[in-house]
This record gives structure tokens, sequence and C-alpha cells, in this order.
């Protein structure tokens, strides 16, 4: 069974199109499309839950995304799913060759979800 099967998900790939400054000095990135209806794969990898004395109950869950090994993905860049008429959208902070032999069979991006 062919690896493009198994994306059952499309996403969006953003990225920076050029950083400008806040009216108090502070960097903001404009944001562009790199590229639209990417055919991924969104997996939960893990799920804690952190408690400390000065807040309440945190979910900290982290995701996986597979992408085939042409795509152009970067760690500066942003993704955008849509699930379920849900847009979610997550930073990378880590992409992975996955190779087969010689070349790049996948690639397997490590996301945080942005609130």
């Amino acid at each position: 069974m062919a690896f493009a099967t198994f994306l059952i998900h499309r996403c969006t790939i953003n990225r920076i199109a050029s950083t400008i400054a806040d009216p108090y000095g502070q960097a903001v990135s404009q944001w562009t499309v790199a590229a639209t209806d990417v055919p991924c794969r969104l997996i939960e990898k893990s799920e804690k839950f952190l408690n400390d004395e000065r807040t309440d109950m945190v979910r900290a869950t982290t995701f996986t995304l597979l992408v085939e090994g042409d795509t152009d993905v970067r760690e500066s860049d942003r993704i955008a799913i849509e699930i379920d008429d849900v847009t979610r959208n997550f930073s990378i902070s880590a992409v992975l060759n996955r190779q087969n032999a010689s070349t790049v069979h996948h690639k397997s991006v490590a996301l945080s979800e942005i609130g």
C-alpha cells in the first residue's frame, strides 16, 4: 500500500513573508501561504497534564504531522489543518527526514498547537 493513501488530511503551510515592528517596537511576523491542500496526516503523540501551585491543570499535547518527502516545510513555518470544520493551527518544533535507502521517503514534523 502506498504511503500517500495514509495521508488522510489536507493542510496549509504558512511562511513568514516579512517582519515589521509594532507600535511598541516588538517584531511582528507577516505570514503568507506557501502551499495549500498539502496531503498529510496529523497524529496525536502524547498528552500530559501539568499542574503547579500558580495554575490549574494545563493539558500539553504533542503532535506529529506526516508529509511526503518532497514537501517544502521548514521549522519556521506554521501549519493550519481543518478537521471536522475546525481549523487548528500549529507551530513547528522540528522537521525530520525519514529515509528509505538513499532517498527521503517522508517527513515527520513535530508540532505544538497554537492557542
